[in-house]
C-alpha cells in the first residue's frame, strides 16, 4: 500500500468518525430536547388542571355557601315574623328589625365573596406562577440543546483533522516503505 494510500484513508476515516460523532450528538440533543418539552408538558397539564378543579371547587363552595346563607336568612325572616305576630309589634319597630337581619344576610354574603375572591386571586397567582415555570422549563430545555449542539466538531476542525490524519498516514506509510 502507497504512503498516499494509507494517508487518504486515515484522512476518510477521520472525516467519518466526525460525521458520525456530530450525528450522534444532533440525535442525542434532538431525543433529550424532546423528552424535556414532553415532560414539562406533562407536568404543565397536571398542575393546569389541579388549579382548574380548585376554581371549580371554591366556585360550588361559594353557591354552596351562598345558598345556605339565604336559607338561613329566610329562616330568620320567618321566625322573626311569627314573633312580631305574637308579641304584636309593627310599625317602625319591625322595619328596623327587619332591616338588620336583612344587614346581617347581606354581610354574610358579602363576607362570602370576599373570601370567594381571594381564594381565587390565589388561584389565579398559582396559575400565572405554573406559566412561568413552564417557561422557565422549555428556556432550560432549549438552553441544554444549544449546549449539546456546541459539542459538535465544527467543519474547520472536521477537514483540519481529516488533514491531520492523513498527513500522519502517509508519514507513516512513508516510514513503512523505507
Amino acid at each position: 500500500m502507497t504512503p498516499l494510500a494509507i494517508g487518504a484513508a486515515m484522512g476518510g476515516i477521520s472525516v467519518m468518525s466526525s460525521i458520525f460523532g456530530n450525528s450522534a450528538i444532533s440525535s442525542a440533543a434532538k431525543d433529550q430536547q424532546k423528552s424535556a418539552n414532553l415532560f414539562t408538558e406533562q407536568a404543565s397539564g397536571i398542575t393546569q388542571n389541579n388549579l382548574k378543579n380548585l376554581a371549580i371547587d371554591l366556585n360550588s363552595e361559594v353557591g354552596m355557601a351562598l345558598t345556605n346563607v339565604a336559607f338561613q336568612g329566610n329562616r330568620t325572616k320567618s321566625v322573626d315574623a311569627a314573633n312580631r305576630a305574637e308579641t304584636n309589634i309593627y310599625g317602625n319597630a319591625a322595619l328596623r328589625k327587619q332591616a338588620v337581619l336583612d344587614t346581617q344576610q347581606a354581610l354574610s354574603k358579602d363576607s362570602i365573596m370576599q373570601t370567594a375572591e381571594a381564594k381565587m386571586v390565589d388561584i389565579q397567582n398559582k396559575m400565572r406562577s405554573a406559566k412561568y415555570d413552564t417557561e422557565a422549563r422549555y428556556a432550560s430545555s432549549q438552553a441544554n440543546y444549544n449546549s449539546m449542539m456546541s459539542q459538535q466538531t465544527s467543519a474547520f476542525n472536521v477537514v483540519a483533522g481529516a488533514g491531520s490524519a492523513a498527513l500522519q498516514g502517509y508519514a507513516m506509510g512513508k516510514s513503512l516503505q523505507d
